[in-house]
Order: C-alpha cells, then structure tokens, then sequence
C-alpha cells in the first residue's frame, strides 16, 4: 500500500493499484466501542441509549446489537454484544477505560475499539448503494490499518494495542495543569447526565481552564514602549536667533519644520502648541528686523 507521510502526523493510505487487497483489511474505528459480554436484560437499543448505560459516555450516533450469545444453552451465561459508534473520539474512549472489566448480573463485560472493513463497492471502485451500509468508504489511517492474520496471530485484537497507546498517552498528558472529572456528560459533555448509572461512569482529565486574571495582558515595558511627554511641554533646539528663524521659517536642512523628538504628535492640542511656537518665531523675526 503506498503511504502518504506527513511528519510527525497520522498516516493516510492511499488505495493499492489491486485494490483487492483490501478486502483482508481490517481497520480500527476511534469512534466505535465494541462491548462484549451484556446481560440480556439490557440488550436493547432504547435502553443502551439511556443515561444510566452508554448514554452518560457522549452522544450516541448508532447501536448495533447482536443477541445471538446464548451461552451454550445455559441461559445464566446467555448475553449480547453491540457496536456503539459515539459522535467524540474522546467519549469513545472514557467509554472504553470505564466500561472494560465490569460486571453486571453476573457477567463481565468487555469493551474496546471496534474494527470494521472495507465495503465490498469501494474496494470495487464503484458507488455503494446502500444508505445503512456499516462498512468502510474511504481509507483508514496506516496506525489503525492491520491484516485479518495480524489480528488473528494476536498483534492486536479489537483495538486494544492503541488503546494502551491512548492511556499512556493520557496518563503522560495528566498535570497540575488539568482536573480529575467523573460523569458531568463524558469528555465531549454532550452525553446525559445521570445520579444513578449502572454501568460505571466516565472519568477523565479535563484540561484547567485559565482564570479572567490570566487573560488580562500584562502593562507595556517602559523600555519598549514610546513615552511622549505632557500636551503643554515643547523643547526646540537652537543656537542662534539665525538659526531659531530658520527653522521657524520652514527653512531646515530638508526644507520642512522640524519638530524635536519630544514634541507629540501633531494632533489634538499638539497641533496648536506647535502653532504657538511657530506665531512665537515670526514675532521675534519681526522684532529683529
């Protein structure tokens, strides 16, 4: 499969020239947990969606169940598994950490990523026809892309080889700087908020927020900063009454006024000092003449 590299960033495969070789692909999906192991009592799409099961994780976009566990015709083992895709990668995963190992009426439940595969139209090349179709339409990302012997031989299974990379990583990102959450409507806070959950609430490390205090900018540095003195105070150079006229007269080296690097802008009452300094010059002008 050729690999479009980005440096330091996900991986994304581009189709192989035999695009048949696709369908012995399996690819994880960040925003689907596979759980294993559910009580019959609760296998239904209306409850799993409530708040007080997968509901509490995130907003839930689609449950799919599969009641066909029947135990070996021991019904206190008979239980179900469903695929519940989240709308947030990151509820996805507070799904996962939180849910993995539970027991519930007697039963332990296993989650973890889901992995799907590529739709029989796409690896065709041609349109798929169906709107409910669960399979994969575009290519998945190199990290997440593993062959069906891959999972098999046990280099992953179900995702779980990145969701040790996803807890490493969410351990090494947890700081003073972040918070300890539990519930409050998962990472993403679009999930339902419940007092009384059966399976376990999420918890998770909500980034600290910097405080009003934090966003005010600090003063200006007086060293960097240009300091203009009083409306009132003018300084002009000059070393003889030549001199003084000439400048007064607009007759300076550059044929302009100038003005001394303490003058302020010539705006405002700026403008008028300068105006007075200017009637000033022609008055002595005229005196000396």
């Amino acid at each position: 499969l050729a690999l479009a590299m980005a440096g330091g960033s996900r991986v994304h495969l581009d189709p192989p020239k035999d695009r048949n070789q696709l369908a012995n692909m399996r690819v994880i999906r960040r925003n689907l947990v596979y759980g294993v192991g559910l009580p019959p009592s609760v296998a239904t799409e209306e409850m799993l969606r409530k708040s007080e099961y997968f509901g509490q994780y995130g907003k839930v976009s689609k449950i799919v169940l599969n009641r066909n566990h029947n135990g070996n015709g021991d019904p206190r083992r008979a239980s179900a598994s469903a695929y519940v895709t989240f709308q947030h990668k990151d509820d996805t995963l507070a799904c996962i950490l939180a849910l993995d190992g539970f027991y519930l009426d007697g039963r332990n439940i296993r989650a973890s990523y889901g992995t799907s595969k590529y739709c029989s139209a796409f690896i065709k090349n041609v349109r798929c026809n169906n709107p409910d179709c669960t399979y994969l339409h575009t290519m998945g990302d190199s990290e997440d892309t593993f062959t069906k012997q891959e999972i098999q031989a046990g280099y992953v299974t179900s995702g779980r080889d990145v969701l040790a990379r996803q807890q490493q990583l969410a351990a090494a990102a947890s700081s003073s700087n972040s918070r300890r959450r539990v519930g409050s409507g998962g990472p993403s806070g679009s999930g339902k908020v419940t007092s009384s959950p059966v399976f376990p609430p999420p918890t998770y490390d909500e980034p600290h927020k910097p405080s009003q205090a934090n966003l005010v900018p600090p003063p200006p540095s007086t060293s960097s900063t240009t300091q203009f003195p009083p409306v009132g105070s003018v300084s002009v150079s000059r070393t003889s009454s030549a001199g003084f006229s000439a400048v007064a007269a607009g007759n300076g080296p550059s044929g302009k006024i100038i003005r001394s690097s303490s003058l302020p802008p010539s705006s405002g009452h700026g403008g008028n000092t300068i105006a007075s300094v200017l009637s000033t010059a022609s008055s002595q002008k005229a005196e000396v003449a």
